[in-house]
C-alpha cells in the first residue's frame, strides 16, 4: 500500500505528460499458472519504460493448500476419524468431524471444503460399520484398527472412507466438471498415498488387540 501511494505521488510530480499504464495482462507464473498482473499506479521512465506498483493474483492457485497442478495430495488426518471408537454416538461424531475439518480450513484458508468433506465421512462411517458388523456385534469399547479386525476388514473400511473424503474435497475445490478426469486421477492417486500412510501408522503405532 505504501509503495503504491509513493508511486502515485511520483506520478503526480512527474514532469512528463500523461502516463498510459499497460492494460491488465495474463502472464505465466513460476508454476506455469495463468496469473493476472494488475497495475495500480506508475511513472514512465526516461527510456520509455514504466515503474509500476500493483498486485497479482493467480486464480488457479489462489488456494495454496490444494494445488490443481499436483496430482498427489494426501490428507492423512482422515486417520483420526477412522480410529474413533465404534460406539461413539452419531451426533458427537458429526461434531468431531466438522470441527476437525474446520480447523484445517482455518489454518489453510480453504473456505469450508475440509469441514464439508469430514462431515460427510462422519455421516457415512456409522452406516458402513453397521453394514459390516460381525454377527455377534462389536465390543462396546472396540476401536477400528487393522490389528484388531484384520487386514481384510480394515483396508476396505479405510479405503472407502478415504476415497469419499478425497472425492468430495477435490471436486468441491474445483467446483466444475470440465476437469473431471484430471480431478478423478488426483482423487485416486491421493487416496492411494493417504492409505499408505494410514496402513503404515497402523503397523508402527498400534499394538495387537482382540475384538
Amino acid at each position: 500500500m505504501l509503495l503504491a501511494c509513493g508511486v502515485a505521488l511520483l506520478l503526480r510530480l512527474a514532469p512528463c505528460g500523461s502516463v498510459h499504464l499497460p492494460d491488465v495482462a495474463w502472464r505465466k507464473a513460476f508454476d506455469f499458472a495463468p496469473s493476472e498482473s494488475h497495475p495500480h499506479a506508475g511513472v514512465e521512465t526516461h527510456d520509455g519504460g514504466f515503474l509500476m506498483a500493483g498486485d497479482g493474483l493467480d486464480y488457479t492457485n489462489a488456494n495454496p493448500a490444494i494445488n490443481r497442478y499436483v496430482y498427489i495430495n494426501p490428507f492423512p488426518y482422515v486417520y483420526l476419524i477412522l480410529i474413533l471408537p465404534i460406539s461413539i454416538g452419531r451426533i458427537p461424531l458429526l461434531f468431531i468431524g466438522f470441527f476437525l475439518g474446520l480447523m484445517i480450513d482455518v489454518f489453510s484458508n480453504t473456505g469450508g471444503i475440509h469441514a464439508a468433506a469430514t462431515t460427510l465421512i462422519t455421516f457415512y462411517r456409522p452406516l458402513y460399520l453397521k453394514a459390516q458388523s460381525p454377527r455377534e456385534g462389536y465390543e462396546l469399547a472396540a476401536l477400528p484398527h487393522l490389528k484388531t479386525f484384520g487386514f481384510a476388514w480394515f483396508v476396505p473400511y479405510a479405503a472407502i472412507i478415504v476415497v469419499i473424503h478425497h472425492f468430495a474435497l477435490f471436486y468441491l475445490e474445483i467446483f466444475r466438471f470440465q476437469e473431471f478426469f484430471h480431478t478423478l486421477l488426483k482423487v485416486v492417486l491421493s487416496s492411494g498415498l493417504t492409505m499408505f500412510f494410514i496402513v503404515l501408522a497402523e503397523y508402527l503405532f498400534v499394538s495387537s488387540k482382540r475384538r
